[in-house]
């Protein structure tokens, strides 16, 4: 989908976008509209003389990129290097589209000389059939002339959806300051209400016992802020506080229904707890963008002759043609056919009258009939009429049978200008429309999602989607849903030996066209395992469970030593199970014995296998830009040392990243990191990080850093 947090680049007049997930795909807007040439200019402006004076305008408009503007795009894309770019269109959602100008009267005035909603079909298009009086009919010519006039201009204001995005938020909270501060309020001695339980996080925030980190301000800081604070909170609700009815029964017995009022107390000793907890949020959201793109019509018509557009006439010579148009869309929409119905006359008849027998001699017909398929999408219908008679229009769908079971449809009578009518049975007869957007999952370890999206009339087909991690959207469409909302049914299927889930079928409302997807997991649990040889021990093998309810997660790992090799586990869950979980290690040894260890509940990121003592992890991810090379290095040791503890490893060449896992007594002395690099030029240079960040540390290019 277009990415609305990255600015567009400005390339040969276009507005260029990129996708927010495809790196080689851009959107294409155009900056400006034209008129559509084929290959004369679509434009009419036929002036009255006498005392009606005025004009008729037929102006056809197009807001698409020219065959030049796309290869300049192309030519530029590509030679940014990378695989070839992808040029595609926004999905396009509403718009208007105004012919507007200036008076120059006694005072400047602007003048609206039409308005209406465009084609949304491939690129945005109107067709603009005004009747003009005096003043707007010399407005137009004089700017059609390129005369001494003010801008005339058509102006295109469109509506397309993007992701914004994405906006990073990291939280840490002191879990025991938070304990105190719980029993400060009572917790631990009364009730809390759920307004007190939300008082006390906002203070908590407020005095940084909850800290809120914002890694960027790209989309809406202030709600996603408070978003990710209630997430906290829900956390630290499960994690902390449990729900106990009350401690005595009501003298007088509940009405049915009535709700049950529970207490909150503190079910965790202070002395149990985790010293911080930290939850980090990156996510998107869905804005609405609207392009506004504008074109002057002082110049439009270039090199044709300008009395190929503009006539005039003494209002008596009558129109000799009239021609029904339809958008080239009818097989999208399962429509076989459109009957469109034709009447000439001040009013259209009532539905079962016969049409009256008064109108003047002169006119041949009053009614005409035209049927407009996908083979023949122009009728054109040879007619006497005054220039001024009124003409109306209505339609009727037929659809396919083999692709919907609706029943066909009938506007009803609308007024047309000039005499051509061009249909949008997209408008007429509006299918409905949903778009699934992924939310957050962790793609990386499903397969895919399947998403079923039911219509109301249980005899229309249902839709399938399949969302993955290198399709995020999808789109239904429904040529005729019926009346009611939709139904969503999204099953989550995980990779082999990965677990699937599936959710409960939700509702979907008429007007809501978008859906994002956040899935019935909670993000995983990830445990380093690092196992320390053992004398005597040959293999050893670790076991992982999460358990809650039915649900049963089971992870294990291995090693035949002296493999030390420290490996990451991932534990899924649901949403709403907590992240403890618990583990046991099993050893052989050379005697032949095979020692099975108990269960053991942890909630620890990081567990030793074979440890004596309290011990505590150092993990510390060091990545190189272009690598050693990049810095003029052949070479750069890496040494991680917490007193006589130690781990080392090497990055040569252009290697740029490496992990050091080590493994320190409790109460050991801070880590160090030293690197210690091997100059092209043979000499070596030596530097030490005290207490390197425990997620990544970041050795820079600059030689001098």
């Amino acid at each position: 989908m277009l990415d609305a947090g990255v600015a567009p680049r400005q390339i040969a007049g276009l507005s260029v976008f990129v996708d927010h997930a495809d790196p080689q795909l851009f959107y294409l807007l155009a900056d400006a509209p034209r008129v559509r040439a084929d290959p004369r200019p679509q434009l009419s402006l036929t002036l009255f003389r006498g005392d009606a004076a005025g004009a008729l305008l037929e102006l056809e408009t197009v807001l698409a990129p020219t065959p030049e503007q796309l290869e300049e795009v192309r030519r530029t894309l590509e030679a940014e290097g990378g695989a070839p770019p992808r040029l595609g269109r926004p999905d396009f959602r509403e718009g208007t589209v105004e012919l507007a100008g200036w008076m120059q009267t006694d005072e400047l005035r602007p003048l609206t000389v039409s308005m209406g909603p465009p084609s949304l079909v491939g690129d945005p298009s109107a067709i603009v059939a005004a009747r003009l009086d005096a003043a707007a009919a010399a407005m137009i010519e004089q700017a059609l002339r390129e005369g001494d006039a003010l801008p005339t201009a058509v102006l295109y204001r469109l509506e397309l959806l993007g992701l914004a995005g994405p906006l990073g938020i990291e939280v840490e909270a002191d879990l025991r300051r938070v304990h105190d501060r719980l029993v400060i309020e009572g917790a631990l001695t009364s009730p809390i209400g759920r307004a007190r339980l939300a008082k006390t996080w906002d203070e908590l925030a407020t005095q940084e016992v909850v800290r809120v980190r914002v890694l960027d301000e790209s989309g809406d800081v202030e709600s996603r802020r408070a978003e990710a604070l209630t997430r906290v909170g829900e956390d630290l609700v499960a994690k902390m506080l449990q729900a106990t009815p009350p401690a005595s029964r009501p003298a007088t017995p509940a009405a049915p229904g009535a709700a049950v009022e529970l207490s909150f107390r503190l079910s965790k000793q202070r002395d149990e707890l985790e010293t911080t907890a930290r939850w980090s949020y990156h996510e998107r959201s869905v804005r609405r963008i609207v392009h506004h793109a504008a074109a002057n019509l002082i110049g439009v018509l270039g090199d044709s002759p300008i009395d190929e557009h503009v006539t005039y006439v003494d209002l008596a010579p009558p129109r000799r043609e009239l021609v029904v148009r339809t958008e080239p869309e009818l097989p999208a929409l399962g429509i076989t056919a459109l009957e469109v119905e034709l009447w000439l006359g001040e009013a259209p008849p009532e539905d079962g009258d016969e049409p009256p027998n008064d109108q003047p001699v002169e006119l041949e017909e009053t009614r005409l009939f035209a049927t407009l398929t996908a083979e023949q999408g122009e009728v054109r219908l040879p007619v006497r009429r005054e220039a001024a008679m009124p003409l109306w229009h209505r339609v009727r769908a037929r659809f396919d049978p083999e692709r919907t079971h609706a029943a066909d449809r009938g506007s009803g009578w609308q007024p047309a200008l000039g005499s051509t009518v061009v249909l949008s049975p997209r408008r007429l007869f509006a299918p409905r429309s949903l778009t699934v957007v992924t939310g957050r999952l962790e793609l990386d370890w499903l397969d895919h999602v399947e998403v079923q999206v039911a219509a109301p009339d249980p005899e229309e087909p249902a839709r399938t989607l399949v969302l993955s991690g290198e399709r995020r959207s999808a789109r239904a469409d429904f040529l005729a849903a019926g009346e009611g909302p939709l139904t969503v049914t999204a099953s989550y299927r995980g990779k082999d030996d990965e677990p699937s889930l599936a959710e409960p079928p939700r509702e979907v409302a008429d007007d809501e066209e978008l859906l994002v997807l956040d899935g019935p997991f909670a993000p995983s649990v990830r445990v380093l395992v690092v196992p320390l040889p053992v004398a005597g021990v040959l293999s050893i093998v670790t076991e992982l469970e999460l358990r809650h309810d039915d649900w049963v997660q089971t992870r294990s790992v291995s090693w035949d030593l002296p493999d030390t090799s420290s490996r990451t586990v991932a534990l899924r869950r649901p949403r709403g199970v907590e992240s403890r979980y618990r583990y046991r290690s099993t050893m052989v040894h050379d005697d032949g014995r095979v020692e099975v260890g108990e269960w053991v509940e942890s909630e620890a990121p990081a567990l030793v296998v074979g440890a004596e003592g309290e011990v505590v992890v150092h993990r510390v991810e060091v990545y190189v830009p272009g690598g050693p090379l990049a810095r003029g290095a052949l070479a750069m040791e890496l040494l991680l040392a917490s007193g006589e503890a130690s781990t080392s490893a090497v990055l040569e060449g252009s290697a740029d990243a490496v992990e050091l896992v080590l493994v320190a007594p409790k109460d050991g002395p801070e880590p160090v990191l030293s690197v210690d690099e091997i100059l092209l030029s043979g000499e070596s240079r030596r530097r030490e990080i005290h207490g390197p960040s425990a997620h990544e540390v970041i050795v820079g290019t600059d030689p001098e850093d």
